[in-house]
């Protein structure tokens, strides 16, 4: 199955992107290769003349057993009528000091010791020295050559280090390069053979990482974006704050390329396609406040899921009856669900109660259905009196008999509708309430 996220790909890619932080990175790479007990690796300096470097001591060369990669030591070796250039393992890739050899996976597999045999070039004076060209084309056809990329010449056995400095043309990159069949990636280096050599660009793709919030509600701002990547390296994916959704946390990426979902932030292998991330949502958990508005009586705090009912709670005041909870512009009668709606990022969820005055019977008046301002009368006035109630009930609230009075339409609850059929009633359309 094709995988973003592979350790033995991360390793190979983070030491072709960054050989500085090549420490961070052999631990991962021994753990991939754990089943494997390593090689012996062993530095050839046996050849007839060869001598140790003034200054080198020869212990840095003994073998190293049971290893998987290498840092090349600092020691030199001496030969007269040579330069030492470093070590090669083929006779191809030439590894110098602080260079960092890896055992290649055929080796460990077939379980074979490694010997590093020293690289020479010539320091005659009449020493022939061939041309190394870059020749920068796409696939055949030539592109603009960038102006820092300059030829240079090599004799026979010296290391050629091409400049690794990346090409980018529209939606493709060069890094790394190719002699004839010799792939050269990042931070790598040939042994210079006795005739001129190409070197030719290895290109790939730039994709497009998409990110995409889903199809969801409640979303603020943007529902997509897209970013240019560089195939076969690596990039952190978007972050939990790239999309905002109210009564929602951001908690994965579900990538369409290999059906895994990945953590914000998590570090992937960029493929040579266009990828897909969808947002993972995940409810949040609110305490939901139910405000008394009084002194002395204490809030109700409820916890829950975004999406999720909660009962409107009950409680008491004296001389008063608890008509409702008000959010937004709708008030919960008690005991009737509450669904958690979810907030804007930062904010909680409140409701607020809706008190009507308790008058005792002895002062009630005669029940006079319209009567919502308790005038005596039914006129446009208690129509406004209704709106107002509904609009805002804090501020405009009505007592018990007004609120019995103002209920007129047949259903249980004062709305709209009974302020409608008051307005009726006034305008001679009905006769009677």
């Amino acid at each position: 199955m094709k995988k973003l996220l592979s350790k033995t790909a991360a390793f190979v890619s983070a030491a072709i992107i960054a050989s500085s932080s090549s420490a961070a990175v052999f631990s991962a790479y021994a753990e991939d290769t754990a089943e494997s007990t390593g090689v012996t690796i062993t530095f050839d300096v046996s050849g007839e003349g060869v001598e140790f470097g003034t200054k080198t001591d020869p212990t840095v060369f003994d073998p190293v057993e049971n290893a998987t990669y290498i840092s090349i030591p600092e020691g030199s070796l001496t030969k007269e009528g040579y330069h030492f250039n470093g070590w090669t393992y083929d006779g191809v890739y030439a590894y110098q000091k602080g260079d960092v050899f890896l055992v290649p996976e055929e080796i460990l597999k077939q379980d074979k010791d490694v010997v590093l045999r020293p690289v020479w070039s010539s320091s005659a004076k009449d020493t022939v020295y061939h041309n190394v060209t870059y020749v920068t084309d796409f696939y055949g056809e030539p592109i603009e050559r960038p102006e820092w990329l300059k030829d240079f010449k090599c004799s026979e056995g010296q290391v050629v280090a091409p400049d690794m400095t990346m090409i980018i043309i529209d939606n493709a990159y060069a890094r790394g390069w190719f002699c004839g069949d010799i792939q050269i990636n990042y931070n790598q280096k040939i042994i210079m053979p006795d005739h001129d050599i190409e070197l030719t660009p290895q290109w790939f793709k730039r994709v497009n990482f998409i990110f995409y919030a889903g199809d969801v509600d409640r979303l603020n701002g943007n529902d997509t974006y897209s970013f240019l990547k560089n195939e076969n390296s690596q990039t952190e994916l978007a972050a939990a704050d790239r999309f905002s959704r109210n009564g929602f946390n951001l908690t994965g990426w579900l990538s369409d390329y290999d059906g895994e979902t990945y953590a914000p932030g998590a570090t992937v292998n960029i493929p040579n396609v266009d990828v897909t991330f969808t947002a993972v949502w995940t409810p949040k958990t609110y305490t939901v406040v139910f405000k008394s508005g009084v002194s002395g009586i204490n809030n109700v705090k409820i916890k829950g899921d975004t999406d999720t009912a909660i009962q409107c709670p009950d409680i008491e005041r004296d001389g008063y009856r608890l008509t409702g909870w008000k959010f937004e512009d709708k008030t919960y009668k008690v005991g009737e669900d509450f669904v958690i709606p979810g907030a804007a990022p930062g904010l909680g969820i409140s409701l607020d109660a809706v008190w009507t005055e308790e008058i005792p019977e002895s002062q009630n008046p005669e029940i006079l259905k319209g009567d919502a301002n308790l005038d005596g009368k039914v006129s446009i006035s208690d129509s406004v009196a209704i709106l107002q109630y509904i609009a805002n009930s804090s501020k405009y609230s009505l007592n018990a008999q007004a609120m019995e009075n103002a209920d007129v339409d047949g259903e249980a609850g004062v709305t709209g509708k009974d302020a409608a059929m008051i307005q009726y009633l006034d305008a001679g359309i009905i006769t009677e309430l």
